[in-house]
């Protein structure tokens, strides 16, 4: 039979020999171990075995195929209620018992009755894929050696750990002049998995060639010294050990080393990031190596869901499913991989705000002839039909050219157009928009992509991916304790208890034998490298979005390691250069720029800001006299000037407005401007006809109506809802014995003033004035939608006490109706149909303030000084401009 190899040298050798004569069929199941047999792809033992089973008429089920499969055997022999959720659970532990044996019908000899389902689920699963001729990709080894194939000559480099169907397929196959790498060290409870191989391979046949390399490399010497082998001595700076404060300066600090590698003319091939959490640091590496043009490659496979492509189809199927509702459409529209729109469509989008597709269909033919019936999905049709419905869309929107500038987004492309061509061959049944929907975004899940795949860079790297790889350099990050090794977790069909049953049966790994695998691809990795290894940590650490501190790995004690502090570098990239001089001087000539100028400028600023007390043109002193005496003023100003002259400032003065969001219910003032406009329009038909009934609903409806076409209100989702509930608060209001009491009747309506309050000029318009019977007395009523009294101005301590708007309505209507007297002002709760009780102020209060708004004006100070409790802040549009923060405020 076979050679086995212990040593990597030795093998590589014989290796070579074979191959080079067009012996042998070299199996690699890598890039990186292809690399090491000088093959140009990689290629697996499931590979050789899947076309094995191609040529018998077997084919291998896609993921999409394997989901859709396995979903239909649990709903037909468990039938669950949350059939998706119980998928997503039991679709691990199914393939990991088809990989363990090709016959599990031990499974229904147990007493449990989870074991029993795991085998009724199996039965049935693998009955329908006999039905098709399809295998899944976890049995495909054992498949294949119920084939029989004819052995051949095998180079088998890469599984230094195989498993048990990889052991059986290997001795099914290949030829006595086959080889294999198996390292092993005598007497190290680690290979305990190896030395039973190895046992076993030599009583079926196999030789032993237990050849010693002629020198070791690095990666030979930090593996024994990890083993605990006897002391070997290292040249200084081979193996170096870091401890850094967070995730993020570690990736710098990493990133530095590796720039001034490449710096000094060292291959980025030659150079290796790896990190068991490769997907999780593959975002903030890519973002600083960016930062430092240091060219990296994530090789890690990411679903489709993640990437561009896939968070656009799936904000296309929120856009259909909300009937094109504005904010979800403008979303889409807005999207990368969308037709770019410009500012003049946006313009016009939220002036009108389509909330339905002949809205945005009307608007996007008008300014680019875009037709998006292509859009409509049709209420059923069969696979094939709503495969060429999803790539016509693509199609239209010319998805594929937008994709270009992204090297991602152009591999994910491609892989979606396999994924979809596969599901036509695989689906034959008609299916609803729903059912079509559920399938795709299933394969968004399942389809997969690298993150970020280009040639020649330095790649991230997950330690499984990299067995039997040589590299020059390997940087080791997140080496923490409770990180690597990883932790072992209970998982929930197959936990440690079900395993422990299981494996006196079954070749399953339990607790012990999962914790030496990750303890045995540790030493894998430190065999790759050759001139340099780097092993790293962060004592802060991030888990479920909450920060933990964090020691050393343990395996940096078992390398003799003690890491330090290190201490951060010179800049590496022009951007932490910038930041360095921002408060520093000189600058040097060659970062002299226009934006090195303004970051100084605005940094200056926010330091200024973080200074009690010591406030600038920034915060509102901007030492500027307003012509306060030649302008005209509303109460309400006043009002927002009293109590947070910065928000009067940003509105006035800085002409700035709040953000244009999509509105799902009546904000509060434009609720307020509704209430008045409708309660304006039935006291007018009162005032004609006395004997209306002013809480008819009917009479209410219309009214309502009539101010919604006058005011123009915006289209709200469930305004039919919406509206019943407002005309019941207006019915309830005018009910109440306080709105329309006897001995009153209405005197005028949204009543304009216009006069002079201590030399200001104000204008504006009172609610309602009524005329008490019999007498020249008048009450002035204003109506708030709010529940509580409002709040009025700053007094001297701070407190929004004065009230403002009635005693100046007084004033007002006092100047105007001479020959009557005001009796009684009060503002009315719309929302509780009952007055508001508000204390009046005195004229030595009123004076004071009227003499600090004043103040304010004449020298340009509008500080950032709202009221003590800053009840100003809560419905203020400017926060992100004075950036009064939560801790200030409480």
């Amino acid at each position: 039979m076979g050679t086995i190899y212990k040593h990597s040298s030795p093998f590589l050798q014989a290796a070579q020999t074979l191959l080079k004569a067009g012996k042998a069929k070299a199996i690699a199941p890598t890039r990186q171990t292809a690399k090491r047999l000088k093959q140009q792809r990689k290629y697996s033992l499931a590979t050789l075995a899947k076309e094995l089973l191609m040529a018998h008429g077997l084919r291998t089920l896609n993921p999409i195929e394997q989901y859709r499969h396995l979903k239909q055997a649990i709903a037909t022999t468990l039938n669950p209620t949350d059939l998706e959720g119980t998928v997503q659970t039991w679709r691990s532990a199914i393939q990991e018992l088809l990989q363990t044996s090709p016959d599990l019908d031990v499974l229904k000899g147990f007493d449990s009755p989870k074991i029993r389902q795991l085998h009724q689920v199996i039965q049935q699963y693998q009955a329908q894929l006999r039905g098709i001729n399809a295998v899944d990709p976890a049995t495909v080894l054992w498949q294949a050696i119920a084939l029989k194939p004819t052995p051949r000559t095998l180079v088998i480099y890469g599984y230094p750990d195989p498993r048990a169907d990889e052991i059986a397929f290997i001795e099914a196959i290949a030829t006595p002049d086959s080889v294999l790498y198996l390292p092993h060290v005598d007497d190290q409870p680690l290979f305990s998995p190896q030395a039973e191989l190895i046992k076993r391979l030599q009583g079926k046949g196999w030789h032993l060639d237990d050849s010693q390399p002629k020198e070791l490399t690095l990666g030979d010497r930090l593996s024994q010294i990890f083993i605990g082998g006897k002391t070997i001595d290292l040249e200084p700076g081979v193996v170096q050990a870091h401890q850094y404060p967070s995730p993020e300066a570690e990736a710098r600090g990493t990133l530095r080393q590796i720039k001034k590698l490449l710096q000094q003319g060292v291959f980025a091939g030659e150079i290796a990031i790896v990190t068991t959490q490769d997907s999780q640091w593959g975002p903030l590496l890519l973002q600083v190596a960016q930062e430092y043009q240091v060219p990296l490659s994530l090789p890690n496979p990411i679903p489709l869901q993640k990437t561009r492509l896939g968070a656009w189809l799936e904000q296309l199927l929120t856009v259909i499913d909300s009937g094109y509702s504005f904010e979800t459409t403008a979303q889409w529209l807005s999207h990368p991989l969308t037709h770019p729109l410009g500012a003049e469509f946006w313009q016009t989008a939220r002036s009108l705000k389509p909330n339905d597709f002949q809205g945005w269909q009307g608007l996007t033919q008008e300014h680019y002839q875009l037709d998006l019936a292509v859009l409509i999905p049709p209420e059923q049709a069969t696979s094939s039909a709503w495969i060429q419905y999803l790539k016509a869309i693509l199609e239209v929107f010319e998805v594929r050219h937008r994709t270009l500038p992204w090297a991602t987004e152009t591999v994910a492309y491609q892989k979606f157009i396999d994924g979809l061509d596969s599901l036509a061959t695989s689906l034959t049944e008609t299916m609803t928009w729903e059912m079509f929907q559920a399938e795709l975004r299933t394969g968004l899940q399942l389809l997969t992509t690298p993150a970020y795949p280009i040639r020649g860079g330095v790649g991230v790297h997950n330690p499984q991916n990299l067995v039997g790889a040589k590299y020059h350099y390997i940087f080791c990050i997140d080496g923490a304790e409770g990180v690597l090794p990883r932790p072992l977790q209970d998982e929930p069909v197959l936990d440690f208890y079900t395993r422990k049953q299981l494996s006196n049966h079954l070749p399953i790994e339990g607790a012990i034998a999962k914790a030496r695998r990750e303890q045995f691809q540790f030493y894998n990795l430190l065999q790759i490298p050759q001139k340099q290894f780097t092993f790293s940590y962060s004592t802060l650490g991030q888990s479920e979005g909450k920060y933990r501190s964090q020691t050393a790995s343990i395996y940096f004690e078992k390398l003799g390691l003690k890491p330090g502090k290190t201490r951060i570098p010179l800049a590496a990239s022009t951007e932490e250069a910038r930041q360095f001089y921002l408060t520093q001087s000189p600058i040097p000539e060659v970062l002299q720029s226009a934006t090195l100028d303004q970051a100084i400028a605005a940094h200056r600023v926010e330091t200024q800001r973080l200074q009690k007390g010591a406030l600038d043109e920034y915060q509102g002193l901007v030492g500027v006299s307003f012509p306060w005496r030649d302008r005209t003023f509303s109460a309400s100003q006043l009002l927002q000037l009293g109590q947070c002259s910065f928000k009067w400032f940003a509105a006035k003065g800085l002409k700035l407005s709040a953000l244009d969001e999509l509105e799902t219910t009546l904000e509060p003032s434009r609720r307020g401007i509704l209430y008045h406009k409708v309660l304006e329009l039935a006291l007018k038909a009162y005032q004609k006809n006395p004997e209306l009934d002013l809480t008819d609903f009917n009479q209410l409806h219309k009214w309502f109506l009539e101010a919604e076409a006058f005011l123009k209100l915006p289209e709200l989702p469930a305004w039919e809802r919406q509206r019943t509930e407002h005309i019941q608060t207006l019915q309830r209001a005018i009910a109440a014995p306080e709105f329309l009491p006897e001995g009153r009747h209405v005197f005028r309506l949204e009543d304009k003033i216009q006069f002079t309050w201590q030399d200001f000029q104000l204008t504006g318009y009172i609610d309602r004035i009524d005329a008490v019977s019999g007498t020249n007395g008048l009450v002035i009523m204003d109506y708030k939608t709010s529940s509580s009294p409002p709040k009025g101005i700053q007094d001297e301590w701070g407190n929004l006490k004065i009230d403002l708007q009635l005693p100046i309505y007084e004033a007002a209507v006092g100047h105007k109706y001479p020959d009557h007297q005001v009796t009684k002002n009060l503002y009315y709760s719309l929302t509780k149909g009952e007055k508001l009780s508000a204390k009046s102020p005195s004229e030595e209060d009123l004076q004071a303030a009227g003499d600090r708004l004043k103040t304010h004006l004449e020298t340009g100070t509008y500080p950032v000084a709202p009221d003590r409790k800053y009840d100003a802040c809560k419905y203020c549009d400017f926060k992100a401009v004075c950036r009064i923060n939560q801790e200030e405020q409480e």
